[in-house]
């Protein structure tokens, strides 16, 4: 255990370069007493309005709260609530130096109406087409600046219209081209836009997506993963299950999972953003893989433990593994 809490340790030496679409998440949060006269429809009586970084920025926002440094790069609209994503960001110490605006789009905003903890509607407001080339060309032009002083770069793709298919694979070839380690959070069915990446993190239900196959049972998904590998050529595949924790292809035939750690989550929104952040920084910090998913497991138990996108801070991961895990776990 206590080279898993050293290694957690670690994480405020390492430096991780986030790329992909930004949002910002909004909770408005209130109680349930009335139902609408107008309508059968609950009427939320509203207590306060949070607002925190989602999608790329909440990888960005995890790293830094688990102690890491993170320089983060993608675009935001030019209205109110693309400048107070990014005063958000700043506010907690996060590089926006390769943030921009962009004129033509509007910031991805995703709203969450909560009720007693209980999450009862969510409103998508977002741009889903491709960014343009130049934009494209921007954010490229920072990463290349950016590349041979981080420990790791982030693919973080929502779908949202950042992460191209070009600007994915210019960014692999840089990082190849540097010895950065290279991970992506993959969204969509074109994942030969992620081919040669070193590490590629799906959920399950976009594992099957991306093969156009349906996972009923552990063979399906055995099967699946070591498809994946093949199909991106990736170096190994490393699956978020949810309830069911998470599991490791490796290339080389080798395989591991963990159990999920908290079995009775409030909010799971986010979650996979938080393993990500901790698989990236595990890994800069020397981990293997075995310890990088048992420490992203227990990050992913202190995060769906709270309600909203939130942080998980390393003194807070540090205090779960020594309260649950054990060397048999």
């Amino acid at each position: 255990m206590q080279e898993l809490i050293n290694i957690v340790k670690n994480f405020k030496n390492k430096k991780i370069l986030v790329v992909g679409d930004l949002m910002l998440d909004e909770y408005i949060l209130g109680s349930v007493e009335r139902i609408s006269p107008e309508a059968p429809i609950p009427i939320l009586d509203v207590k306060e309005i949070k607002y925190i970084p989602g999608g790329a920025a909440n990888n960005a926002n995890n790293i830094k709260s688990l102690g890491g440094e993170v320089i983060l790069t993608g675009i935001i609209g030019a209205e109110d609530k693309g400048k107070l994503l990014k005063e958000i960001l700043e506010k907690r110490g996060i590089n926006t130096q390769g943030v921009f605006v962009d004129q033509t789009r509007k910031t991805t905003v995703k709203t969450r109406i909560v009720a007693r903890d209980q999450q009862m509607v969510r409103v998508d407001s977002e741009d889903r087409n491709p960014i343009a080339p130049e934009t494209e060309n921007k954010i490229l032009e920072f990463i290349n600046g950016q590349i041979k002083g981080v420990n790791a770069v982030i693919i973080s793709d929502y779908a949202k219209g950042v992460i191209t298919p070009s600007l994915s694979r210019n960014i692999i070839e840089l990082a190849k081209a540097s010895n950065v380690l290279s991970l992506v959070d993959p969204k969509g069915k074109d994942y030969l836009k992620y081919k040669n990446c070193d590490i590629i993190t799906p959920n399950q239900k976009e594992l099957g997506e991306a093969l156009n196959l349906e996972i009923n049972n552990e063979s399906q998904f055995s099967q699946a993963g070591r498809m994946l590998l093949s199909h991106v050529f990736c170096d190994n595949v490393i699956v978020k299950r949810g309830g069911k924790g998470i599991f490791l292809f490796g290339k080389e035939g080798n395989s591991f999972s963990f159990p999920a750690v908290n079995k009775l989550p409030k909010d799971v929104s986010g979650a996979g953003d938080t393993a990500v952040a901790a698989f990236a920084l595990a890994l800069a910090s020397g981990a293997d893989f075995k310890q990088t998913i048992i420490i992203a497991s227990y990050a992913c138990g202190v995060a769906v433990g709270k309600v909203g996108t939130d942080v998980v801070l390393p003194e807070e991961l540090v205090e779960s593994l020594k309260n649950n895990f054990t060397d048999e776990s």
